[in-house]
């Protein structure tokens, strides 16, 4: 089961599977690879390109999220992701842990008498790589 901590100097938010009693994550994109970006010469006469470098690009993660809480709670959210957040995903054995920035706060959609919220949160994280 995965389980996401976001945390800062303003306070926490867990993040657990399916059966986790106030934020259910539903879908996470950007754990994976980090993008790369290819520096490539081209020379008249040769056929294909030549790579002069390659680095690897700022890493952005993206998490769907279903919140049961009140307002009270969707204000301590806010305060949590307005600035630079810890983020720390336990799967099973494995731990890793990433700064990142939210630079898409979107409006949270109510879904049920305004106790459940989906939330979509972005995060972009300037150094790509996990500790």
């Amino acid at each position: 089961m995965i389980r996401i901590e976001l945390r800062n100097k303003n306070g926490s938010l867990e993040i657990g599977g399916s059966n986790h009693p106030s934020a259910r994550l539903q879908q996470i994109k950007g754990i994976g690879l980090p993008a790369k970006e290819p520096e490539t010469v081209v020379f008249a006469g040769q056929p294909g390109q030549i790579y002069q470098s390659i680095r690897d690009t700022h890493r952005t993660i993206t998490m769907a999220i279903d919140f049961y809480g009140g307002p009270l709670q969707l204000e301590q959210i806010n305060k949590l992701i307005y600035d630079e957040v810890e983020i720390r995903i336990t799967s099973g054995r494995y731990r890793r842990k990433i700064k990142g920035i939210c630079i898409n706060p979107e409006e949270f959609e109510s879904l049920i008498y305004h106790k459940w919220y989906k939330l979509v949160l972005q995060f972009v994280c300037n150094n790509p790589y996990f500790n």
